[in-house]
């Protein structure tokens, strides 16, 4: 019987595409530097397995946002598979996004 691991990680990442389908995915960037100073922007296409999380995720987030993302990674002795379980806009962004929700 295959072992299966289950690891969970935040990122903060800007979002660069909202795909709909089945399952709908965010599409996201990153900028790293390494030790050398060599920059690199790492693209990711996340899944969004859970319906009421993507139903928020296309409600709250627009390409551009600066967005931190909760990432569970599946893996078992074949393969893997990583999903957004959370996010969260930042602070400011959120806030504001309350206010304009609130007065409508």
């Amino acid at each position: 019987m295959a072992e299966t691991t289950k690891t969970e990680v935040m990122t903060t990442v800007a979002a660069v595409d909202l795909v709909p389908g089945n399952p709908p995915a965010l599409v996201t960037i990153k900028r790293t530097v390494n030790n050398q100073g060599i920059e690199r922007h790492i693209t990711q296409k996340i899944f969004v397995r859970d319906p009421n999380l993507a139903q928020r995720l296309f409600a709250e987030v627009r390409p551009g946002d600066e967005v931190t993302l909760t990432l569970t990674t599946t893996w078992t002795d074949a393969s893997y598979e990583t999903n957004l379980s959370d996010f969260v806009l930042p602070l400011g962004r959120e806030d504001a996004l309350r206010e304009v929700l609130a007065v409508r």
